[in-house]
């Protein structure tokens, strides 16, 4: 797809504009309530695509800015598809200019972290309330077969207990929407920013030792 320099910049701006806002108001995982079938309201169901969605479409933001930022320096370092004589440095098996390298370092990383950093908050949070939650559920089923026993649970038999417990934790334990397995993409997401930062620095180190510029200096 080839586009003008000045939609490129306007693009790349309107992008990076668009990120902030899905990140800031993007749901990565919710909470059902026992055996409702909804989410604050909603069918699981749909909560589930919309999760999903939102995913899908911040990584597409990512991915459509990384291509900009980068398009936009290849062209003012005025590299085309013919061009042969711009020097290039392979980095995880593409080829890069220099400038492309530190656009990933300065740019393109840091949105990886945001993402990365936005996701495991909401996991933490997540289950943190769900813990919080389910825990004062159990404190609470001492109440709940008293109140059935008219205040003498040694009334109840012990089917009784365990059906009025189940029925009890079934109903009002809260449990993770969770479509996107957030755990792994995080372990995953957090993997590939550690190894890309390595490469990136590797490469920058490299290219800077073997480097020699011409300067006029006193």
């Amino acid at each position: 797809m080839q586009i003008t320099m000045h939609r490129a910049l306007s693009q790349l701006k309107t992008t990076a504009s668009r990120f902030e806002k899905e990140i800031s108001k993007s749901r990565f995982i919710a909470i059902t309530v026992g055996q409702t079938g909804t989410s604050n309201g909603r069918q699981v169901a749909d909560v589930e695509r919309e999760i999903r969605a939102t995913y899908d479409s911040v990584v597409d933001l990512m991915r459509n800015y990384t291509a900009l930022k980068l398009g936009i320096i290849r062209a003012n370092s005025g590299v085309t598809g013919k061009t042969q004589e711009v020097e290039q440095v392979e980095l995880n098996g593409k080829k890069y200019l220099v400038a492309e390298i530190i656009a990933i370092q300065q740019f393109i990383v840091p949105m990886k972290e945001r993402l990365l950093a936005a996701m495991a908050d909401q996991l933490e949070t997540t289950n943190n309330h769900i813990e919080r939650t389910n825990a004062r559920v159990s404190n609470d089923i001492s109440q709940v077969l008293s109140a059935v026993s008219n205040g003498d649970k040694t009334k109840l038999t012990g089917d009784q207990v365990d059906a009025l417990t189940k029925a009890h934790y079934a109903n009002n334990c809260e449990f993770a929407v969770d479509p996107l397995k957030l755990t792994e993409k995080i372990r995953d997401l957090r993997k590939e920013i550690d190894e890309l930062t390595v490469a990136v620095d590797a490469k920058l180190s490299e290219v800077n030792a073997l480097t020699v510029i011409d300067v006029d200096i006193l």
